[in-house]
């Protein structure tokens, strides 16, 4: 997990305002060893959240994902 805040010290030239944000982030990883009970086969499963608020909500955003990896150890 993270955690940031900026405070931008100048002006947005664009949107005349001093830009601060804070943004929040999660992941999280599972190995499981021995998958279908080989030996030789692993898999992980990874997943993420991620989410920035801004005063200027162009630069607000929000991701989310999950992702899967099979491997083989030689």
């Amino acid at each position: 997990a993270n955690y940031k805040r900026y405070d931008f010290d100048t002006q947005n030239s664009y949107f005349n305002k001093v830009r601060n944000e804070e943004s929040f982030g999660l992941s999280l990883i599972y190995t499981k060893l021995n998958f279908m009970n080989n030996k030789k086969l692993f898999i992980n499963t990874i997943g993420f959240l991620s989410k920035t608020d801004s005063n200027m909500e162009f630069f607000t955003k929000r991701a989310k994902g999950i992702a899967f990896n099979l491997g083989y150890r030689f």
